[in-house]
């Protein structure tokens, strides 16, 4: 797989030589904070809080039978549905995978 030079110039994983600085510089602005701000917001007009004005809208939405707004509530309030798949064979017995690694 590798020959002797390169296996060599190969580095070890560790933290030691993993970048030093990781993600976004303290205190740079964050949509997501700024999007939390504005939901935890208050409509002065509707006297209602935003996040709850959100929540209707999308609800309208899929009442009118926007099926993007429907299966985005029913994924919130049921949890997403997993795709799974089982493999078996004809008499229903499991497939058995052996995998063998060599150099």
């Amino acid at each position: 797989m590798y020959n002797e030079k390169s296996k060599k110039n190969l580095k070890k994983f560790s933290s030691e030589n993993q970048p030093k600085k990781n993600g976004r510089p303290k205190g740079s602005l964050s949509l997501t904070n700024e999007i939390k701000k504005v939901l935890e917001g208050f409509d002065e007009a509707s006297k209602k809080k935003v996040s709850e004005l959100l929540a209707i809208g999308a609800t309208k939405h899929a009442i009118k039978g926007n099926a993007a707004y429907f299966k985005e509530i029913i994924d919130r309030i049921d949890g997403k549905v997993t795709d799974k798949a089982e493999l078996t064979l004809r008499n229903g017995s499991p497939i058995k995978l052996e995998v063998t690694y060599e150099d």
